[in-house]
């Protein structure tokens, strides 16, 4: 699902140049969604003897991780100033003492 949505938007953007921002909000909430549905339906499968339900309910919340590609993607083509900035020197380790 998570690539089929990039698929999507990146057609969106190509053929139909389309302001995707507004899609940014949305892919959020879908990822909260898919997250909260995928847990309630993994603890579910674990309370209840529905064992062979557990991958499925698994593949639904790591969907909510596999949005965030897509998400990223958006943030970085329509609102880059979303993106969390970088030091421009690296990572530089605090002295002991």
């Amino acid at each position: 699902m998570p690539f089929a949505v990039w698929a999507a938007l990146g057609i969106a953007r190509e053929v139909y140049k389309a302001n995707l921002r507004p899609w940014l909000r949305m892919i959020r909430v879908l990822r909260w969604i898919t997250w909260c549905i995928g847990g309630v339906a993994g603890l579910t499968a674990l309370v209840s003897d529905m064992h062979w339900f557990l991958p499925i309910a698994m593949s639904i919340a790591n969907s909510s991780g596999g949005l965030s590609f897509p998400e990223r993607w958006l943030k970085r083509h329509y609102a880059p100033e979303l993106l969390q900035s970088h030091s421009q020197d690296g990572w530089w380790p605090i002295p002991r003492d």
